[in-house]
């Protein structure tokens, strides 16, 4: 009966803790909100992570903003130079521009061109009053290129989005004459895209023939829509930058003429373009942030933090015990200990300040001696903790981190167990990135 009844305990133990186990754990703290409903309502597509559950862990986390900053500044923050296609101080200058005349006509269809110098001349000089202008134009174009906020603030914000989500939009604004105007910079957590248009579209593409010359070259493609919903209120749909139809703001319908548009839906304005930024994904059309594999390791850590943090509210060992053998203490002795810790033991004039405890002994029996008591007061400092927990855990994590956005070792230097190299941030230029992957692994 004994036998039968300690197995159906433990049985009912191990129920008991398989049901805590999984009521614990939560996958995420975001609740589906106004905003995701109406996407859905929208037709938009579902991006693989929840871009406010991907900032809040942003948000937690004490190494992946360094390494999210260390991208926005070393590639965005520094400004851009123009560069032109062919430098006409170097000295084959001529030379290139004789094989841009020569790759033209080849493409415009003569089977044995020939360029002489007066031609490479004449194009010399057409080429140096266009490069002046172009450079002008081009220079006054990014000088007033966002309304609200500088170009290098625009691609500084767009690139945190885009470090953080895997996203990153800008409105982008045409003219009377079509030509782009003016950047604006969309959040990424209120965007979603929608599903590729069916129907193909007749455009255009600038293909390059030269180093100095494009032609247009016509095409049908299809296009994308983009949808925002900023606070369950407002829902605005955008056009995928190059698409060059009328299509409404409001509904995302597409018309054959602003008249129509006007007409069918009065005083709603024309969708504007957006332009898309990503970290590539294989597995979706969204972006995925290239720290999604560390996933783990960024919760865990906030984790750990928030245990050390509530140490300091809820101690797990006292810092002292009274005991007490053979007797009990006096009446109202308890309360006298817990108004003196708390009131009487603090500042310079209760240093000498004494603590009387008294104790009566319980005798066995009726008639029988009292046994002596006994009072101890036991100090239970070498059973507390004597530093934060978790500290090479979270010393790794952070390398986890910083690795997972190829700038390991950015965040070591505030853990004492760490032994990653100095910071290597990425740079803005091609072959500055490449060489920093390198020695990051050559390094590992």
């Amino acid at each position: 009966m004994a036998a039968k009844k300690s197995k159906a305990m433990a049985k009912a133990t191990a129920t008991a803790k398989a049901t805590i186990y999984n009521a614990v754990i939560e996958p995420t703290n975001v609740k589906p909100s106004a905003e995701d409903g109406l996407f859905a309502q929208y037709g938009a597509l579902e991006a693989p992570y929840h871009p406010a559950y991907l900032c809040r862990l942003f948000e937690r986390s004490h190494a992946l903003r360094p390494n999210v900053d260390v991208y926005a500044v070393n590639i965005e923050g520094h400004g851009h130079r123009f560069e032109p296609t062919i430098n006409l101080e170097d000295e084959k200058a001529d030379d290139k521009i004789r094989d841009a005349i020569l790759l033209e006509k080849l493409y415009d269809g003569e089977d044995a061109p020939a360029v002489d110098d007066a031609e490479v001349l004449v194009r010399r000089q057409q080429v140096e009053a266009a490069m002046r202008l172009e450079r002008l134009q081009l220079e006054v174009f990014f000088e007033f290129a966002c309304p609200d906020m500088s170009f290098i603030e625009l691609r500084e914000q767009t690139r945190q989005d885009q470090e953080v989500t895997g996203n990153g939009y800008w409105e982008c604004v045409r003219d009377q004459n079509g030509r782009l105007s003016q950047f604006y910079y969309a959040a990424s957590i209120v965007m979603r895209l929608m599903p590729l248009d069916l129907a193909l579209v007749d455009t255009e593409v600038q293909q390059k023939v030269s180093a100095l010359s494009y032609r247009a070259l016509p095409m049908r493609r299809r296009f994308r829509r983009y949808v925002q919903v900023v606070e369950g209120l407002e829902v605005a749909f955008f056009k995928e930058l190059g698409d060059r139809r009328v299509m409404s703001s409001k509904t995302g319908r597409f018309y054959l003429t602003p008249e129509e548009l006007e007409r069918d839906e009065p005083g709603v304005s024309q969708a504007t373009e957006v332009l898309h930024f990503k970290v590539h994904s294989p597995s979706s059309v969204y972006g995925v942030p290239r720290w999604i594999g560390a996933t783990p390791a960024i919760i865990g850590s906030r984790e750990a933090e928030e245990v050390n943090l509530l140490y300091f509210y809820q101690k797990g060992v006292p810092p002292l015990a009274i005991t007490v053998s053979g007797g009990t203490l006096a009446k109202g002795a308890v309360e006298r200990i817990k108004n003196y810790i708390k009131d009487e033991i603090k500042g310079k004039s209760n240093f000498w300040s004494i603590l009387v405890l008294e104790a009566e002994g319980k005798p066995s029996a009726p008639g029988a001696t009292p046994p002596r008591v006994q009072i101890e007061i036991k100090p239970l400092m070498d059973a507390q903790l004597k530093d934060a927990l978790f500290l090479n855990y979270d010393a790794r994590n952070t390398e986890k981190v910083g690795c997972s956005s190829a700038c390991r070792g950015c965040c070591a230097a505030t853990s004492p167990t760490s032994t990653a190299p100095p910071p290597r941030p990425p740079s803005s230029t091609p072959s500055a990135r490449s060489s920093s992957r390198s020695a990051a692994r050559s390094t590992t």
